[in-house]
């Protein structure tokens, strides 16, 4: 079913009305006061046409709104229990798997270490042998030998499981911390990509301080609109 089939069809006249008011607007010319007077009347019409078309749909879009929140009711009784079961289940097996992320890093810390130390042990070993060749040649050898002694990096992964449909993803997270700190290094590193313009805020000082308003970097200007009533 196309949306088309949905669309409710408004009367012949509303439609009628709609093309001759455009087609109005289109070839419409205000070159003095006569034309001026004789569009604003015409416009009030316009808006007379226009607010009859919006209380002809307002019922259904009505009808349309009460059904979609009882179809989103509905679906949130459902789906609300599987969410939460969702989340719960997954802050677990997250949980487990943190434990043993923590736990392979603790042992890779350990043999880590033991690598260090033997690493530390053959580095002074071969110091020590250079320190008694009375040959410089051999002693430089020796040395050479000890400063290229470094500890192999261990690697251990962590026990868990690689089930299909499921994959584990880490990314990286932002929290602001101390504002005042944040904008210095704004200021400083002039890196006015990382902050917006407070635009509800600076709506409110231009609507409240008319011609008044002066910010930096900010042009204030008047709009002109034009309200028409209908009849």
């Amino acid at each position: 079913m196309k949306n088309d089939d949905l669309a409710p069809v408004p009367p012949p006249e509303m439609s009628k009305q709609m093309s001759e008011t455009l087609r109005w607007a289109e070839a419409l010319v205000v070159n003095d006061a006569r034309s001026y007077e004789t569009a604003i009347e015409r416009l009030k019409v316009v808006k007379s046409f226009y607010n009859r078309a919006v209380d002809f749909f307002r019922p259904m879009k009505k009808k349309a709104d009460e059904t979609k929140r009882a179809i989103l009711d509905a679906e949130r009784k459902i789906i609300g229990p599987l969410a939460q079961a969702e989340e719960i289940a997954k802050i677990k097996c997250l949980t487990y798997q943190r434990k043993q992320e923590e736990s392979a890093e603790k042992e890779r810390q350990r043999l880590q270490a033991i690598e260090d130390e033997r690493a530390r042990k053959e580095k002074e070993r071969l110091e020590r042998e250079a320190a008694r060749l009375k040959s410089p040649e051999k002693k430089e050898e020796r040395l050479e030998q000890a400063a290229a002694v470094t500890a192999p990096v261990v690697e251990v992964a962590a026990e868990i499981p690689k089930v299909a449909g499921a994959a584990a993803r880490k990314t990286w997270k932002h929290e602001i911390i101390d504002l005042n700190k944040f904008f210095g290094f704004v200021i400083d590193s002039r890196r006015t990509d990382l902050v917006l313009p407070n635009e509800k805020v600076l709506a409110a000082y231009a609507k409240a301080m008319g011609e008044q308003a002066q910010i930096p970097g900010v042009r204030f200007h008047q709009e002109s609109s034009l309200a028409i009533g209908g009849r």
